[in-house]
């Protein structure tokens, strides 16, 4: 029975702990996150896409094309996010960690 709780504690331990890295870039486009980007306000921008990475995070580069994510070319105020939907954690259960998908929500304003 110890060895049972020994394993599930070191299996709750490995799963939770984890690491990860982002880069975010533009093949075209106007994309900044700065708040004193001139420009008219048009509308806003709320777009999201998935991220891969592999062992627990440890693995995987997880680039995201914000040029390919958002729609507008020109975008202000921009901020972007990182959440774990059930989903994710539900994949990465299935897989026991090999796949830990994340999702990347990409939120500013469009500028003209």
């Amino acid at each position: 029975m110890k060895v049972f709780r020994v394993s599930a504690l070191l299996f709750v331990l490995v799963t939770l702990a984890g690491c990860y890295s982002t880069r975010f870039y533009a093949s075209e486009g106007e994309y900044a996150m700065n708040p004193d980007n001139k420009g008219k306000v048009v509308g806003q921008v709320d777009e999201s896409t998935g991220v891969s990475f592999f062992v627990y995070g440890l693995a995987g580069s997880g680039d995201v094309d914000v040029s390919k994510v958002c729609t507008a070319k020109k975008v202000a105020n921009m901020k972007i996010n990182y959440k774990t939907s059930f989903v994710d954690m539900l994949v990465a259960g299935l897989t026991f960690g090999i796949y830990t998908p994340k999702t990347a929500i990409i939120r500013g304003d469009r500028v003209e």
